[in-house]
């Protein structure tokens, strides 16, 4: 049994650049949702048993929340009823 792990798209997509650290916009959110969800579906085919990802679709809609005033795109709050995963650390 090998573990797989799956990237995390959003600290692919806002990285820092130089000496500046770029801010993800609310835009962003669900592009990155899409993508991470598109890697975990790809990812998964090589899991046997487990797949470990350091980020997911509530991880996004927390981090939306906390760093937009509570606010959270309905379809990142849907998607996040709707994926369950079986363990968190």
């Amino acid at each position: 049994m090998t573990p797989v792990g799956c990237p995390n798209l959003h600290a692919i997509t806002c990285k820092p650049n130089g000496t500046k650290k770029e801010i993800c916009t609310l835009e962003d959110l669900p592009i990155i949702v899409k993508g991470q969800l598109e890697l975990e579906n790809q990812h998964s085919a090589y899991a046997q048993r487990f797949l470990f990802c350091d980020t997911n679709v509530v991880v996004t809609q927390l981090w939306s929340q906390t760093h937009f005033d509570g606010y959270c795109a309905p379809e990142i709050l849907d998607w996040a009823t709707t994926f369950h995963y079986a363990f968190y650390l």
